[in-house]
């Protein structure tokens, strides 16, 4: 029989909607990137940066479906995914876009991250459960060197602004 400790549920993915002026940017790039392309006669990299502008395009509209997420005796639940306590190698907390994100590193190669949205539950609450599990990491909220540089560069492009 499972004891569950939290159970709530939440957004797929963190979703931002994203204004024209983002688009026109991005069209814009792309087509100049599509002329070098072109000239080069690189025609399988014009194939792939349309494939990316197309799944940017899908993440950024269409709206994350709700899923379902559960803390137990015997690990995390992922929408019916259930990752073992014995799975898991720690765990932490960082804010991106508006929420605040559980990371739980896995000791699997695929997936090496679980990241569920917490929303409607208390952070101190999920951190006094899993910390009977899980060592905490301190350096999962804080960013990394190329989080930094990459959180650099989108503010000197400004895309959405």
């Amino acid at each position: 029989m499972e004891i569950t400790a939290l159970k709530w549920s939440a957004p797929s993915r963190p979703f931002k909607k994203l204004n024209k002026k983002y688009y026109s940017t991005i069209g814009i790039l792309v087509l100049a990137a599509c002329l070098v392309f072109l000239a080069a006669g690189q025609f399988a990299l014009i194939a792939v940066l349309f494939a990316v502008l197309f799944a940017n395009y899908v993440l950024a509209n269409v709206e994350p479906g709700i899923i379902h997420h559960e803390i137990n005796d015997r690990g995390i639940s992922y929408d019916g995914t259930i990752y073992l306590w014995d799975d898991l190698k720690s765990f932490g907390f960082k804010h991106k876009d508006g929420y605040t994100l559980l990371l739980v590193n896995t000791k699997a190669m695929f997936p090496g991250q679980l990241t569920l949205i917490l929303q409607q539950i208390d952070l101190e609450e999920v951190k006094q459960v899993l910390i009977t599990h899980l060592p905490f990491e301190e350096r999962l909220s804080n960013p990394t060197f190329f989080e930094k540089i990459s959180h650099r560069f989108s503010t000197m492009l400004a895309l959405d602004k």
